[in-house]
């Protein structure tokens, strides 16, 4: 896990993949139930950042993956 301060000062977004990383292991070490909530609440906020700051791929690459078989636009027989 890249320490959260080096993170920081290479940009926004490694800051928060940086502390998203740092929030889930604090997660999976609580045994309170109140501080995972409240961690999980953070940990969200900090992906919807993520996403905001992550160029998005074409929606129609998204949907070819989800799709088994050929790729898309391949109509050839399959026989």
């Amino acid at each position: 896990m890249r320490p959260l301060t080096d993170a920081v000062a290479v940009s926004r977004l490694e800051g928060l993949i940086a502390l998203r990383d740092r929030l889930a292991a604090q997660i999976d070490e609580t045994a309170s139930a109140r501080d995972v909530a409240a961690l999980s609440r953070q940990l969200t906020e900090v992906m919807h950042q993520i996403d905001d700051l992550t160029p998005k791929e074409d929606a129609a690459d998204d949907l070819a993956a989800l799709i088994p078989g050929p790729a898309c636009g391949d109509l050839s027989p399959t026989r």
